[in-house]
């Protein structure tokens, strides 16, 4: 199998040095897979990393001029403009050198004429949405065709861009599937993965070695004082506070605007999903619940409507919007890395977040 990324399939992992994505790149070989990039989603990340680093610079200089202001001694621009540009060609070299001495290979931009993208974009074919917008992901499904064409091989587009690549039940899309049935393929032909950790869930992981008995027991007789809650709530501190949390699932989605992650609680209902054995260390999925504490945004019409439901942290945050928090009960996925010979957990991962119920739902 051909594994061919989307731009989305990163994440917020600029560098591919998360657990998930270090899984996949050591691994993906000795399972017998292929990793091709497409040079547009190359591109795009650089592209991606250079709008991030500059935002946060403009961030961290903003927050140094209101200092200034409050203060006698001001103190220097945190950043010069040349920082940012340095720091892009640096991630620029060193993400094509983490592709290519990884075994992966980088598939050249398309070409494809304008009158063809014209004509797709015209007849509002996906990936290409009804506004026009989808250039970048026609050339991205383009590579995706090329690779499929040369090769015959089945393929792995991973892509977190649902909207654009899948139907309604995370399939590819008819219009794509045309395309591939064209190329004298079938629907087998090229599996979507929504998300890096699906792919490793179902092709990496799985093909480790399982070790002998299970990870509690294995606890129990090596390392009987390791406190497995207190070391999952330091995971859990690590990771969640300041990450986004989705509403969809429970049809809020529309109500708590920018909603993230303020408070962890200690989790409670652990359970070791699967564990799996990799030079000398276990890998861990494992599932647990956690109370947690989030901020947001809300306007001011909504919160009048809701009874007092929802607590104000900033009333007067503007006009519109006020500043509420509120308490979530997570249904938390991570993978997690325990050395054997150090006994404890050395990198770790959350692979998703499901907000079970809510104070106020």
């Amino acid at each position: 199998m051909i594994i061919v990324p989307d731009t989305s399939s990163s994440g917020v992992d600029y560098h591919l040095n998360g657990l998930v994505w270090k899984l996949l790149l050591t691994n993906y070989k000795s399972a017998g897979h292929a990793l091709i990039w497409p040079e547009v989603v190359v591109l795009e990340l650089q592209n991606r990393f250079r709008e991030k680093i500059e935002k946060e610079i403009s961030n961290a200089n903003a927050a140094v001029g209101e200092i200034n202001k409050l203060t006698e001694f001001p103190i220097p621009q945190v950043v010069s403009p040349k920082f940012s540009e340095e720091q892009l060609a640096n991630y620029s070299k060193n993400l094509r050198k983490t592709i290519l001495t990884s075994g992966g290979t980088i598939h050249k931009i398309p070409n494809i004429s304008h009158r063809k993208l014209l004509e797709r974009d015209l007849r509002r074919l996906k990936p290409f949405k009804s506004s026009g917008a989808g250039y970048r992901d026609a050339l991205i499904w383009e590579s995706v065709l090329q690779i499929f064409s040369a090769t015959k091989e089945k393929i792995a587009f991973i892509t977190e861009n649902s909207t654009d690549f899948t139907d309604s039940k995370g399939q590819l899309h008819p219009h794509l599937l045309q395309d591939v049935v064209s190329l004298n393929g079938n629907k087998d032909s090229i599996s979507i993965f929504l998300s890096a950790s699906d792919f490793v869930k179902s092709e990496i992981f799985t093909n480790l070695a399982k070790p002998h008995g299970n990870f509690l027991s294995y606890l129990h007789a090596n390392y009987p004082k390791f406190d497995l809650g207190s070391s999952i709530e330091q995971i859990l501190l690590k990771h969640l506070p300041g990450s986004p949390i989705n509403f969809e699932s429970r049809h809020l989605s529309g109500l708590y605007e920018d909603p993230t992650i303020s408070m962890v609680d200690s989790p409670t209902d652990i359970e070791i999903v699967d564990d799996r054995l990799e030079d000398g260390q276990r890998i861990i999925e494992f599932t647990c619940e956690s109370e947690c504490l989030i901020d947001c945004y809300i306007e001011k019409f909504e919160y009048f409507s809701m009874d007092d439901r929802i607590r104000p942290s900033a009333s007067n945050w503007n006009d519109t919007y006020m500043i509420a928090e509120l308490y979530v009960q997570l249904h938390i996925r991570a993978y997690a890395i325990f050395d054997e010979e150090n006994g404890d957990f050395t990198d770790s991962e959350i692979l998703e977040t499901e907000v079970l119920s809510n104070e106020y739902s």
